[in-house]
């Protein structure tokens, strides 16, 4: 007898690789989710929200608005539960957060020329300014020029703590960049995992489905690497991506001051950069692990 199942279309093929690529990509993330103890039937619910949420925002009929109905064709999820949160999610689930001050503090430091030297590092800042009209900026002017409600002094002890700062022989506060972190409190870099893995995968996500010019998305991969190989790749790329960002964050801090007022400045950008390095001496996840069978057991009569 020959096989009567149908051929695979082409849909079927490009969900089998799609289905292939997000079991690659979800890993590192149901890993954290169960780390920090999120179980799978509170994932399983975000999905459905960002299924309906999804559906309902980014494929539209003709310009007019999704109904229900269309949501739950799109999304297999059921009629009464597309209501139901549609009518309970009033904000979008992506809903951003504030930028931690301190990512924006360094961010100033390094992109206003009044803040860097002429080769585009950032300037010796003395801890106040001094005072008069032709005076030189100073630590308490950067502080101020991102928020108000923060005390420079407060911001300085910190970050001298954290090795972000150190102070010269004139008392000048001295920035190594290398050292910044946004922050080390938990919810902020979890913030910042959901805004750049977001972006990075908005743009592969681009590039796969758009008919036009894809957005730049790029990676450079080996292996057959010694630890001390991969400790030398890794500095480098650590020091070339750090001059790469510095000068793309000087470039759009100008051009965001040039652009202030214009009606059509509602876009916005991020550039990213990332190592990723493996011992690679897990064992392989095929076969799936041996689970042992923890029910009580009552012992042989």
């Amino acid at each position: 007898m020959t096989d009567a199942s149908p051929p695979a279309t082409p849909d079927d093929m490009r969900a089998s690789a799609v289905r292939a690529a997000l079991a690659r990509a979800l890993r590192p993330l149901v890993r954290l989710m169960i780390a920090v103890g999120i179980p799978f039937p509170a994932a399983a619910d975000l999905l459905k929200r960002l299924y309906v949420d999804t559906a309902a925002r980014d494929f539209p009929l003709d310009g007019k608005p999704v109904t229900q109905s269309r949501v739950t064709l799109l999304t297999g999820v059921h009629r009464k539960d597309v209501r139901r949160l549609l009518e309970s999610d009033r904000d979008p689930p992506d809903k951003r957060t504030a930028v931690p001050l301190g990512a924006l503090i360094v961010g100033r430091w390094l992109g206003d020329p009044r803040y860097r030297t002429e080769d585009g590092q950032p300037r010796p800042l003395p801890r106040i300014a001094p005072a008069g009209p032709d005076a030189a900026v100073g630590f308490d002017t950067l502080v101020a020029s991102v928020s108000t409600d923060l005390r420079a002094r407060a911001v300085l002890d910190e970050w001298r703590r954290q090795g972000l700062v150190t102070l010269d022989a004139a008392d000048r506060v001295m920035l190594d960049a290398t050292a910044f972190t946004p922050s080390r409190h938990f919810g902020e870099r979890a913030a910042f995992l959901g805004w750049n893995l977001g972006d990075h995968a908005g743009a592969a996500v681009h590039n796969l489905l758009a008919d036009g010019p894809p957005l730049f998305e790029r990676a450079v991969f080996y292996d057959g690497l010694t630890p001390a190989s991969l400790d030398r790749v890794e500095t480098l790329a650590r020091r070339e991506a750090d001059a790469l960002l510095i000068r793309v964050n000087q470039e759009a801090r100008r051009l965001v001051e040039a652009d202030a007022g214009r009606p059509e400045a509602t876009g916005r950008m991020r550039l990213g950069a990332y190592f990723f390095r493996d011992a690679g001496d897990r064992p392989p996840a095929v076969p799936a692990p041996e689970l042992s069978d923890d029910r009580d057991q009552e012992p042989p009569s």
